[in-house]
């Protein structure tokens, strides 16, 4: 039982004696209870008594005799003191609580394209950079310039990510043109983008030959690296809480579609498509998992928390549109828009109902969902309200940038501009300032 609950149910039955005595008939209370109800109520025991002494005096003085009523009233004004000081000491415990746990010392980034800030890696990494112009000017990043979890530790950023005086500071696992685990139904590494690396159903033999062309740093290897970083020593996420931040499925995704639509669509072709995307789904989940129970990350981080990001409306994008055959009709271009809708909303689905239930899991920690999907089709079909007046077309055009990124939601046709990451970073701190 509470203290709260404890004091609250003692000065209830201690007013249930004195309202059923005279109080004229009642001694004073004994020198052994003062005491208790001087602590009780906040006040040091030696001013109680004397407190109390006065008021009894002066009412035998004046011959005066208190009534019932009266005497149960002061009580009640002395159990209400009780309850408030408790309650004050309690809200202070809480803020003080909160205030800790709304620190950050670190974001920890997996991920793919859409997350990677051009982090160094070995030569053999070296192609999930866009070595090439223009986007060699940004150091190889697949936007024109931050990315969103660049974005997200800014300090400066509105609003920023609840932190200490050092700041947040970014730990960059994420490889451009990575799946979340290679081989997994066929899904292997995209350079530069996701492209024949889905496999075809079983019937299709001409198919099963595709293979990937590279073994990119997927997101089991992400993983994997930055539990050994962390017990290793080779990384430094502060005295503060940990965010572990996780976006990717757009490449595996779209490579499965891409296949599917290789296969004709038949009913076995989507049947295995959706099966592909469950199973990318839960090896996602797997590798989250797996950062919660690590007996390093529980010694070595002051607490940790994860946003999951979902993938953003695949059929939105010009890339989804590129991929159809050109010998498609209206009707046959809407239907494979449809499903590949349909594969986008399963996998950001699975995510979105994992978090929710990943909360009873992180004991002492929080877990977001951020839709990303549902931001897309408002960037699209309302592009204005966000300053953007291109949404379907792109920035670039060969080697050759526009004049005015930032009207654009596309650079190229998957990826965004730089000014739509930090639109998005923004809203993603403001999920987890605001829910911390």
């Amino acid at each position: 039982m509470s203290r709260l609950a404890f004091t609250t149910l003692f000065a209830l039955a201690f007013l249930q004696l004195v309202a059923a005595v005279p109080v004229a008939n009642t001694a004073a209370p004994s020198d052994s209870i003062r005491p208790l109800l001087d602590a009780r109520a906040g006040f040091p025991d030696r001013a109680g008594h004397d407190r109390r002494a006065a008021t009894l005096s002066s009412a035998s003085n004046a011959g005066s005799t208190t009534s019932s009523s009266s005497s149960t009233q002061s009580l009640l004004d002395m159990v209400a003191a009780v309850i408030t000081k408790l309650s004050q000491a309690k809200a202070a415990k809480t803020a003080g609580l909160s205030t800790a746990r709304k620190s950050y010392s670190a974001l920890v980034a997996f991920g793919a394209s859409y997350t990677d800030n051009a982090h160094a890696r070995s030569n053999a990494d070296r192609g999930s950079l866009r070595n090439f112009a223009p986007f060699s000017t940004w150091n190889g990043r697949y936007t024109n310039g931050p990315v969103a979890v660049e974005y997200m530790v800014q300090s400066d950023l509105s609003p920023a990510l609840p932190q200490g005086s050092g700041g947040v500071k970014l730990v960059d696992y994420a490889f451009g043109g990575s799946v979340v685990q290679n081989g997994l139904d066929g899904t292997g590494t995209a350079y530069p983008a996701a492209e024949n690396q889905a496999r075809p159903p079983r019937s299709d033999r001409s198919l099963r030959k595709q293979r990937s062309k590279r073994t990119d740093e997927c997101l089991y290897s992400q993983v994997a690296n930055y539990l050994a970083d962390l017990k290793g020593g080779s990384i430094d996420v502060g005295s503060g809480r940990v965010l572990h931040y996780f976006n990717t499925g757009i490449n595996p995704v779209m490579a499965i579609f891409n296949n599917m639509l290789r296969a004709g669509s038949s009913a076995q072709a989507v049947s295995y498509a959706q099966t592909a995307v469950a199973n990318n789904a839960n090896a996602l989940i797997k590798a989250i998992r797996s950062i919660n129970t690590d007996s390093t990350v529980q010694s070595k981080t002051n607490g940790h928390d994860f946003l999951i990001v979902g993938i953003p409306q695949m059929d939105l994008t010009p890339v989804a549109h590129n991929a159809i055959p050109s010998s498609y009709n209206q009707r046959q271009i809407n239907a494979a828009l449809s499903q590949l809708q349909a594969l986008t909303n399963q996998y950001n689905t699975a995510l979105s109902s994992f978090a929710q239930s990943f909360k009873s899991e992180v004991v002492g920690g929080n877990v977001y969902f951020f839709d990303l999907a549902s931001l897309w089709t408002s960037l699209t079909n309302s592009g204005p309200e966000y300053g953007i007046t291109q949404g379907t077309k792109t920035c670039l055009s060969g080697t050759k940038m526009c004049s005015n990124p930032n009207q654009y939601l596309y650079l190229d046709t998957l990826h965004p501009v730089t000014s739509v990451h930090k639109l998005w970073a923004e809203k993603m701190n403001a999920l987890v300032a605001g829910n911390s």
